[in-house]
C-alpha cells in the first residue's frame, strides 16, 4: 500500500487489513458475506517476508460459477485451481 496506495484505479483492490484466515473467513468470502470491500473475484492474502512468502486466495462462488460457465468444467476447474 505504501508503494501503490496513491493510485485511484479500480484495478487495485482495497486493503482489508490484517486478518486471520480461518475456514469461517474463507466461507464468508465464498458467499460474498464478508468482509466489505471484497472484489467480485475474492481476496488474496499474503504472509511472511522475502523468499518465505506464503500466499492464499479465497474466491467468491459467483466468480467460480462465471469461470465454469465461460470456460466449461474441465478448463474452468484448471483456472479455479491455479
Amino acid at each position: 500500500m505504501d508503494l501503490f496506495g496513491h493510485f485511484s484505479s479500480p484495478k487495485i483492490p482495497n486493503f482489508l487489513g490484517r486478518l486471520h484466515w480461518t475456514r469461517g473467513f474463507v466461507e464468508e468470502v465464498r458467499v460474498g458475506k464478508d468482509p466489505a470491500g471484497i472484489t467480485f473475484e475474492g481476496v488474496v492474502g499474503k504472509a511472511g517476508e522475502g523468499h518465505k512468502l506464503i500466499m492464499a486466495k479465497a474466491k467468491t462462488q459467483a466468480w467460480i460459477n462465471k469461470v465454469l460457465e465461460r470456460h466449461g468444467a474441465e478448463y474452468g476447474q484448471k483456472i479455479i485451481n491455479s
